[in-house]
Formats: structure tokens, C-alpha cells, sequence
């Protein structure tokens, strides 16, 4: 009896002088990369040896630290958050300590990208109210935003969303500008004016085609030549805004812009769905249709041809091939066998280019959709103008591959039967007109290299297949 007195007396003893041990098997966990100004979470936890409650902090690697947690029972996880000031790897250390201030360390890797998509970089205001329903045209060289404004402005923004310039015409203008070979700026104003700028905003030449409302937008050919459509005519000017030719057209509103194919060929809607050679002579076929095409036409890589029209139809060269649910202002964009339409009730579309389904949006806006944009980084963005249905409008950028909604950045579009269609940056910037100005949202990817992936099929707005 007394040995084992004495062994109980010496177990006691032993677990007195034995050395309380710290935390153990910390770990942290987080997303593989954070972006700048967005909060990012981390979880951590360790196991107590001796099953003591444990308190963490974090330590950013930014010269701030969080607060210590509550103490939490061995192995239970702590949440936290930061938001990291810059685009650089950061070294997160956490530190996990018991009742008994005993500590364990853990250092962590963690790199920080730029903004989070969907974040809005800068706001342009015209100084006049000005509401941009014109899409935006970048100038690849120097990254120069051009858009206009019906306050009768074309303003030059630089990529910081600061103004360069700004020409100014006593007239409305709706049509989105197009720049050339040279970098040249060419636009239209509604009351039939054409002007053509230099990059610095020099006056280069003007001409008036009398009697004449200008809303679609202008298309340049491989020699120069520019194209622009009315409710009534066709026109064709050289470089020097000197008239080479006119043809009269059947009718509509004239909000369908042409496009041309590398052969040439002019193509443009209305009621009638036509085709005209260079010169604009003799149609090479026109087809009616059984109501307006506001549509402009996209051109895929094959050469077909493929617009949207007020029936609730995309139709391929002469035929409809897809029926959407709605009528169909916006214009189709094309990657690859991929076409993607829209209709006037909000619904998105992706089908194939035999009209086969591929998927529809899984959510009904309700608004007047733009024409979309297909980024390089498999992203479909789509500004939404809701009018005086009740919701926000928004730019809404979903997954190509399946139409999921990825996330939403809200805008005010000024409602009007066009909406502003988005343009991206070579660096991932989403630019658009918005209600009195231009908007810079962050986005992911560049513009898709081939198919006809945007409003007039490039970020110069050319409206011609390359």
C-alpha cells in the first residue's frame, strides 16, 4: 500500500514539473490569391496538447495586425478578414496561443492580384449631362477611349478616365465612332453630319448628308471607304468625305449598322435584309422580312451572316435559324460554332451555329439587353437597361460556357432603344456610356481574337471582317 502511495505521489509530481506545451499543428487556410481593395478570409486553427483554449492573430505582412480572437476550444476554427493595399506578395503570419501564453508561429505565402472584377475604376461626367448611348471605341495604340454624347460632344478619355479632348457639334449624337487605319476618328451625328478627327483632336474634314438622321454607326472597308446607313438611304464615302455613291433603301428606322466581309460585300437590315457590292450597285440579294431587322449584322469566321429582328428571330445569311422569345434589337456576337442573341425581354441565348441549343440565361431580366462582348478569359458580358421595369441596370458578366451569372456591377444606362454595348481593354477594363458619362469597370480577359465577338466586331468599331 505504501508503494503505490508513493508512486501516486510521484505521478503528481512528475505532472507538476511537467513544461506546458505550446499549440501545435497550426494551419491556415485561404483562397489561392486575394485582389487588391477586396476583403479577403482566412481561417486558422491549432490543437492544445493539453486541450487548453486557444487565442489567434493574424499578422498581414502589410505592417497591420488583427486583434486577438476570443479564446476557442482546442482545434475549433477562428475566421478573419483584410483587405491588402497593393498588388504584391504578402507573408501572413498567424499566431496561435494558449491560456498559459505559450505561442505557435505559421508564415503563409500569399499573393494579391489586381482589383476584383466587377469593381468600377472611374466615373466620367460630361459637364453638360450629357447621356452616352454611344458604344466605345479604344484605340489600341495609346489605349484612348472614344465615345459621344447627345449633348452633341465626341470626348477622347484617357485610359485614367481623365479627358483629353473634346470636339463638340451643335447636334445629338447617338451613332458610336469608328477609327481608322490611321487612327483617325470618324462619327455621325443625327442630324446627318460626318466628321472625321485626327488623334489629337484636329479637324480633318466634315460633310452633311442633307435631310438625312444618322443612329447607326459607320463601317470603314479594307481601301478606306466608309459606309454609313440612314432610314433611307445607303451611302458610300472615300477617305476625303467625298460621296462615291448612294442606294436607296426600303424603309425602317436605320438603326442597323453595316457590316462588311472580306469580299467586300456590304451587308445591312431594315425590312429588307440586303447585300450590296463595293460600289453599291445592284443588290447581290435583298430578302424581306416579315418585320424591322435593328439588328446589325455579324460576320463568322466562314463568311455567313447572322442578325437579330423584331420577329424574335436570328436568322443565318437568309433564314432564321434560332427563335428567341422576345423581339431582337441587340446584335448577335460569334466565337467560333457559338452565336449568342438576345431579345428585348432580357433573356440570353447561346446556340450553335445550326441552331442548335446550347443554353439560355437562367434568369429573366426583364430589361432591353445591349449587344454582348466575349472576352479571351471565357466571359460573356451584357449591360441591361431595366427602363421603367423595376430593377437596376447593370453589366452582368456570365460564364460563355453555360450562361451563369458570375457577377453583377450596377450602371445607369439611359433608356432609349439602344442600349451602349461594352468594350474591353487590352489590360481587362470594361468601358460603356452610361447616363451623363462613361463608366470603367474592372473585367477579366482582353477581346476574343476571332469570330465577330463585339458591337461592330472590333474595339476600333470597324464593322468589317478581318
Amino acid at each position: 500500500m505504501k508503494r503505490i502511495k508513493l508512486l501516486l505521489m510521484l505521478l503528481v509530481f512528475f505532472n507538476a514539473c511537467k513544461k506546458n506545451q505550446p499549440p501545435r499543428d497550426l494551419r491556415i487556410e485561404c483562397p489561392p490569391f486575394g485582389y487588391k481593395d477586396s476583403l479577403v478570409f482566412f481561417r486558422v486553427k491549432a490543437t492544445d496538447p493539453e486541450k487548453e483554449e486557444i487565442s489567434y492573430l493574424f499578422d498581414w505582412g502589410d505592417g497591420t495586425q488583427s486583434n486577438w480572437s476570443p479564446f476557442l476550444p482546442s482545434d475549433s476554427f477562428w475566421t478573419d478578414s483584410h483587405r491588402f493595399p497593393d498588388t504584391l506578395k504578402f507573408f501572413i503570419k498567424a499566431i496561435a496561443q494558449d491560456r498559459k501564453g505559450n505561442r505557435a508561429e505559421l508564415t503563409k505565402e500569399f499573393p494579391v492580384i489586381g482589383f476584383a472584377p466587377g469593381r468600377v475604376l472611374w466615373r466620367f461626367h460630361c459637364d453638360e449631362d450629357g447621356n452616352f448611348i454611344s458604344s466605345p471605341a479604344i484605340d489600341t495604340v495609346d489605349g484612348t477611349i472614344y465615345c459621344a454624347c447627345d449633348a452633341g460632344h465626341l470626348h477622347a478619355l484617357r485610359p485614367d478616365g481623365s479627358e483629353k479632348w473634346r470636339f463638340s457639334v451643335e447636334e445629338e449624337i447617338h451613332s458610336s465612332p469608328v477609327i481608322d487605319d490611321n487612327r483617325n476618328i470618324i462619327f455621325a451625328t443625327d442630324e446627318g453630319g460626318v466628321y472625321c478627327l485626327s488623334p489629337g483632336g484636329g479637324f480633318i474634314w466634315s460633310h452633311s448628308l442633307e435631310g438625312e438622321e444618322i443612329l447607326s454607326s459607320p463601317a470603314l472597308s479594307r481601301d478606306g471607304n466608309i459606309y454609313i446607313g440612314t432610314a433611307n438611304n445607303i451611302y458610300c464615302l472615300n477617305s476625303s468625305g467625298e460621296i462615291l455613291a448612294v442606294r436607296p433603301r426600303f424603309g425602317g428606322e436605320g438603326l442597323s449598322s453595316p457590316a462588311i466581309d472580306r469580299n467586300g460585300t456590304v451587308f445591312i437590315g431594315g425590312e429588307y435584309f440586303s447585300a450590296y457590292p463595293p460600289d453599291l450597285g445592284a443588290p447581290k440579294w435583298e430578302i424581306p422580312l416579315p418585320d424591322e431587322a435593328k439588328s446589325s449584322p455579324a460576320i463568322s469566321e466562314e463568311g455567313n451572316v447572322y442578325f437579330g429582328c423584331e420577329d424574335g428571330r436570328i436568322y443565318k445569311d437568309s433564314l432564321p435559324i434560332y427563335y428567341l422569345s422576345g423581339p431582337v434589337s441587340a446584335s448577335p456576337v460569334i466565337l467560333g460554332d457559338l452565336i449568342i442573341g438576345c431579345d428585348e425581354e432580357g433573356r440570353i441565348y447561346g446556340f450553335t451555329t445550326t441552331g442548335g441549343d446550347s443554353w439560355v440565361s437562367p434568369f429573366s431580366s426583364g430589361g432591353n439587353p445591349s449587344t454582348p462582348l466575349i472576352s479571351d478569359a471565357g466571359i460573356l458580358y451584357v449591360v441591361v437597361d431595366y427602363g421603367k421595369n423595376q430593377g437596376e441596370d447593370s453589366l452582368f458578366a456570365l460564364a460563355l460556357s453555360s450562361g451563369e451569372r458570375l457577377w453583377v456591377t450596377p450602371v445607369k444606362v439611359d433608356s432609349y432603344e439602344l442600349v451602349s454595348s461594352p468594350a474591353i481593354s487590352p489590360e481587362g477594363i470594361i468601358y460603356l456610356g452610361e447616363e451623363g458619362g462613361v463608366v470603367a469597370i474592372v473585367g477579366r480577359g482582353k477581346v476574343a481574337p476571332n469570330g465577330w465577338p463585339m458591337f461592330r466586331g472590333d474595339l476600333r468599331h470597324t464593322g468589317r471582317k478581318r
